[in-house]
């Protein structure tokens, strides 16, 4: 499966490796080339994207069906604050860390648009349950990110991160999924030779250069401050660290795109 083949060589790349796929999906967007395909669930989570959606997928808002644009692929970049468990500890279906950063990318290949939307962690959603053993128990309100943590491999659980997206907003298809740690970001960085950043506002308690208006330069270890830090900065909020993340975002396609210029 593509997602679950992606999600692998991400996790387990070099710097160079992750880069060069993250040119290819940045390309792939820029240039409109994201087909509608490969859209499967990994056949542990029971199904298909097909199946899930039916034939003809559609939109359910306030009880009318509404058809889905095929001409509209969607993509969830999925930021993972998965930490490295012992190997001596049992597998668990229920413990696979949150979706610290949720971020769809809407690709509409008829009009040659692309449209962003950032999604707060702690949104409340409908996610699906496990139990134990791995089987799906039911659903419950919670917020967005537990759903990535069911699922006893990365691929189980972005898929059900993914059907939790897609149920907020309305059974929206999803076409593909990117699921990275965070804690890959600062060997992304420092391999790209850093990030430039504008602040919307200053930021002592990370770093008393982060000063609103003020181009900087981070490295590895600054970015992952900038993008995670959340207790003592600002007002403490997801919402602020959401604004630091988009900043960073902006950041990071224009180093992508100073990287190929040089080296591709």
């Amino acid at each position: 499966m593509f997602r679950k083949r992606f999600s692998d060589i991400l996790r387990n790349s070099k710097p160079a490796v992750i880069i060069i796929l993250a040119v290819i999906v940045i390309l792939a967007v820029v240039l409109i080339v994201v087909s509608w395909n490969n859209n499967h669930y990994n056949e542990t989570v029971r199904g298909t994207a097909l199946d899930f959606w039916g034939n003809s997928p559609n939109l359910h808002i306030n009880g009318q069906s509404i058809p889905f644009d095929t001409q509209v692929s969607n993509i969830l970049i999925i930021g993972t604050d998965k930490r490295e468990m012992s190997s001596n500890l049992p597998k668990s279906h229920r413990n696979n860390g949150q979706a610290d950063f949720l971020f769809l990318l809407s690709i509409n290949h008829r009009e040659k648009t692309i449209r962003q939307l950032h999604i707060d962690r702690d949104t409340m959603a409908d996610i699906v349950v496990l139990s134990v053993l791995g089987e799906e128990s039911g659903m419950r309100k919670a917020q967005i990110c537990l759903a990535h943590s069911f699922g006893q491999t990365d691929a189980i659980s972005a898929n059900l991160t993914a059907r939790a997206v897609s149920g907020l907003l309305f059974d929206v298809p999803i076409a593909h999924i990117c699921s990275l740690n965070m804690n890959k970001v600062p060997e992304i960085v420092d391999f790209l030779g850093g990030v430039t950043v504008i602040p919307t506002e200053d930021h002592p308690t990370i770093d008393s250069l982060l000063i609103a208006g003020k181009p900087i330069k981070l490295d590895g270890k600054s970015a992952y401050q900038f993008v995670r830090s959340r207790t003592n900065v600002d007002d403490g909020s997801n919402l602020s660290r959401m604004v630091r993340q988009k900043t960073f975002i902006n950041g990071f396609f224009q180093a992508i795109g100073d990287f190929t210029n040089k080296n591709v």
